[in-house]
């Protein structure tokens, strides 16, 4: 029992050491700085590449470049949504009024209808003229 265990953790040090070796090894020029997050970036020599690493390389900045571009679609899209929100309040606001000369039609008989509801009442309205 004891002799399987011992031999499943020595198993599986090993397949971390490996991975880890591998992730190292399969990465361009300072690929170990390149992990740490808070050293500064390390410049790629792109001459110097091997042609894999060279596509990995191209692979990771188009991976980059396609994300920013989609990021910035998504950007306009909001912004342009924004202001067809707007336009459409306004618009939307612009249709519930009435046209110029039914509202001044509308005050004119709200005005009269005060009128004829203060001459009623007999006192004067303030607007008529005595």
């Amino acid at each position: 029992m004891k002799a399987e265990r011992r031999l499943a953790h020595v198993v599986e040090e090993a397949a971390l050491k490996s991975t880890a070796r591998t992730t190292t090894q399969s990465l361009p020029l300072g690929a170990p700085e390149l992990l740490m997050a808070d050293s500064p970036p390390v410049p790629v020599d792109l001459i110097a590449l091997t042609p894999s690493e060279f596509d990995l390389f191209l692979a990771g900045y188009r991976s980059g470049y396609s994300h920013g571009l989609d990021a910035g679609r998504d950007q306009a899209d909001a912004d342009a949504a924004a202001l067809h929100r707007a336009a459409c309040r306004v618009v939307q606001s612009a249709a519930k009024l009435d046209p110029w000369p039914v509202a001044q039609q509308a005050r004119r008989s709200r005005q009269e209808a005060a009128a004829a509801l203060a001459r009623r009442r007999a006192t004067p309205w303030p607007l008529e003229a005595p």
